[in-house]
């Protein structure tokens, strides 16, 4: 990830469905106060970057500011009830561990470019995963403690 900021910005713009009249709507700024921004003619305000992100339903930006920062991101996902028992979704999670494991493996054995964002995205999708089994777990202990 070398891109910058700036570049983010746009890309997040570009590659909208929505029109930048639309994005700049709904980010609540004038659409050639929009237009000056990506451009690079003046900074982009901090203040209107949720709504920006919102508005583009494309986070980049934050990840980009996350991996220049030194830090992982990893979107928090929603748990609702599984139709999953616990010994299935623990199956399932050893599978796809073991998926990623032999992904880095093969990217240790050959990098290449191609292999490094495809491990890069499995890793995210693991912390992501796991991330909803400990959401999982802290709600059904919750309501075991509640009864």
């Amino acid at each position: 990830m070398n891109k910058t900021l700036q570049g983010e910005l746009y890309q997040t713009a570009y590659s909208s469905r929505k029109s930048i009249e639309q994005i700049a709507d709904e980010t609540g700024i004038s659409p050639m106060y929009l237009y000056k921004m990506l451009s690079g003619g003046c900074n982009f305000p901090l203040y209107k970057l949720i709504p920006f992100m919102n508005a583009c339903n494309d986070y980049r930006v934050l990840r980009h500011i996350a991996h220049r920062t030194g830090h992982l991101l990893v979107k928090i996902p929603r748990v609702g009830k599984s139709k999953k028992d616990d010994i299935e979704m623990v199956k399932d999670y050893q599978d796809k561990a073991s998926r990623v494991i032999r992904m880095l493996l093969e990217y240790i054995k050959n990098p290449s470019e191609g292999k490094k964002q495809n491990i890069i995205e499995a890793l995210n999708c693991m912390a992501e995963e796991s991330i909803r089994i400990k959401k999982r777990i802290e709600k059904n202990y919750q309501l075991e403690l509640e009864y």
